[in-house]
C-alpha cells in the first residue's frame, strides 16, 4: 500500500516539474522575441543590409529632387555644320554624271504655267536645294515632304527647286498641291516647281533612277549631293546647310 502511494507520489512530482519548466521555457522565448524587436534586426541578415526608407524619407527626397522617379531626357543634338565627302560604291558612282566639286549644268524647264524658266534663276542668294522627283517614285515623295516642311523658307538665301521627271505633269502638279497643302505653304517664297518631262537635263546629271538630291552654291557648283533616301542622307543635307549659314552669317 505504502509503496504504491510511493510511486504515485514520484509520478505527480515529475509531471509537475515537467510542467514548470516548460512554462519556463515559454517565458523565456517570449521574452527573447520582444528584445529583439526593440533592438530591432540582427545585423548581417537582409533587412539589416537593406533597410526599407519610411514614406517621410521619401518625400523629403522626391521635395529635395524634383526629377526624382521621372524618365531620363534624352537630347539629340544637331548635326555639325559640315560638308562631308560623297562616298559611293562603284556601281552607285557610275551612274553620277555630276559630281561633287562640279558645275551643275544649265537648263531651260517648264513651269506649272508651261513658260520656260532658267534653272540658274530659281537658284538662291547662299545656295539650293536641288530635288529630281516624280510622283509615282515614293522615296523622292518623302524627300520634297521632308524639304516643304523643314526646309523651305526656313533658312534666309537658300532656295528650294524641285524638278518633276515624269511625263505626267499634271498628275505631279496635283500631288505637288496637296504636298504644298499639307504643309502649309500656299504661296512659299524661296520656292520653284519645275518640269523636265523629257528627262533632258535629268540626262545629263544621272543614268540612275530616282531620287537625286543637290546642294548647289551660289555659283552653281555642285557642294553635296545624294542619290537616296536616308537618315544618313537627312543628316548630312542638315549639317551641310548649317555649314552653309555658318558661311553666309546666318545661323
Amino acid at each position: 500500500m505504502n509503496s504504491q502511494v510511493k510511486r504515485k507520489g514520484r509520478s505527480t512530482s515529475s509531471v509537475a516539474l515537467l510542467a514548470a519548466l516548460l512554462i519556463l521555457s515559454s517565458g523565456c522565448e517570449e521574452e527573447s522575441q520582444q528584445a529583439v524587436q526593440e533592438r530591432g534586426p540582427v545585423a548581417g541578415t537582409d533587412e539589416s543590409t537593406t533597410p526599407t526608407p519610411s514614406a517621410a524619407s521619401a518625400n523629403s527626397q522626391a521635395a529635395n529632387d524634383p526629377d526624382a522617379g521621372q524618365p531620363p531626357v534624352i537630347v539629340n543634338s544637331p548635326p555639325p555644320a559640315a560638308i562631308v565627302e560623297v562616298k559611293l560604291a562603284e556601281r552607285d558612282a557610275a551612274t553620277c554624271l555630276i559630281k561633287q566639286g562640279e558645275q551643275f549644268p544649265a537648263a531651260a524647264l517648264s513651269n506649272s504655267s508651261g513658260e520656260a524658266t532658267e534653272l540658274r534663276a530659281t537658284f538662291g542668294a547662299s545656295a539650293s536645294v536641288v530635288l529630281f522627283w516624280s510622283a509615282d517614285e515614293s522615296y523622292s515623295v518623302k524627300w520634297l515632304e521632308d524639304l516643304l516642311f523643314e526646309t523651305v523658307g526656313k533658312q534666309p538665301g537658300v532656295n528650294v527647286t524641285a524638278i518633276n521627271t515624269s511625263a505626267d505633269t499634271q498628275a505631279a502638279e496635283e500631288l505637288l498641291a496637296t504636298k504644298l497643302n499639307d504643309a502649309s505653304l500656299a504661296d512659299p517664297q524661296g520656292f520653284a516647281a519645275l518640269h523636265d518631262a523629257d528627262k533632258a537635263l535629268y540626262s545629263q546629271v544621272s543614268t540612275g533612277p530616282l531620287p537625286r538630291l543637290f546642294l548647289i552654291d551660289a555659283d552653281g557648283k555642285v557642294l553635296w549631293f545624294c542619290i537616296d533616301y536616308s537618315n544618313a542622307s537627312y543628316d548630312e543635307l542638315q549639317s551641310a546647310l548649317r555649314f552653309v549659314a555658318a558661311g553666309s552669317g546666318t545661323e
